[in-house]
């Protein structure tokens, strides 16, 4: 199995936002309200870039997740993947206006896949038997949901106290 797709979960969820958070910050000077960042770069990155990605995957080829992540040995989960991949085309489509053209849909955005990314990687956490691929979108999952959350209680938390 050729490691392609941990490395573009890694990269796509871990590595993106945190180098786009460090360049938007140094060019402040350090002096930006981090919370913002943070959001704008994990909605645009993970949100927006990986769920997108995803979705068009799972439209295309379902097979990927069926049989590639989830394990499954026929294609009766074709169909489901399928409207999977059409709530994350949403859900990508969603965090790439957010962070691109109207920065108000971030919190939003963030919510939405907040639940969704959180539920789903805890629902995998259980299963046992993992393969690698499976592994890393459950931990990727459960990693940017936490962000997104710490997020979206940094945002609600500002809006209080204004």
């Amino acid at each position: 199995m050729r490691p392609v797709y941990p490395v573009v979960i890694v990269v796509l969820t871990v590595v993106a936002p945190l180098v786009h958070i460090i360049v938007v910050l140094a060019g402040s000077g350090w002096t930006a309200d981090p919370w913002p960042v943070i959001g704008s770069a994990f909605v645009f990155w993970a949100v927006g870039i990986r769920l997108l990605a995803a979705g068009l995957s799972q439209i295309l080829r379902p097979g990927f997740t069926s049989q590639g992540i989830l394990g499954t040995k026929d294609g009766s989960a074709n169909q489901i993947v399928q409207e999977l991949g059409a709530a994350n085309v949403g859900m990508g489509v969603i965090g790439l206006v957010a962070t691109l053209w109207l920065a108000e849909w971030i919190p939003a955005a963030a919510l939405v896949a907040c639940i969704f990314l959180g539920f789903a990687g805890l629902r995998h956490v259980a299963k046992k038997g993992k393969n690698v691929n499976e592994a890393v979108a459950t931990y990727t999952d459960i990693f940017v949901a936490l962000v997104l959350a710490a997020y979206l209680v940094a945002t609600l938390v500002t809006a209080l106290a204004r």
